[in-house]
């Protein structure tokens, strides 16, 4: 397989593991605008990290 494309298999289920690690806690998110029908949490910048 491609070394890239194991760096972005890896990278795709570290941010998938954050995400289930936060669905317990929706709830509780912060969520901000970040433009007119476009939202994000920081959940959503720690995944895209």
């Amino acid at each position: 397989m491609h070394p890239m494309l194991n760096i972005a298999i890896r990278a795709a289920r570290s941010a998938g593991d954050i995400l289930i690690r936060s669905l317990d806690n929706v709830g509780k998110l912060r969520i901000d605008q970040k433009s007119k029908n476009d939202y994000a949490s920081e959940v959503d910048r720690l995944a895209e990290q």
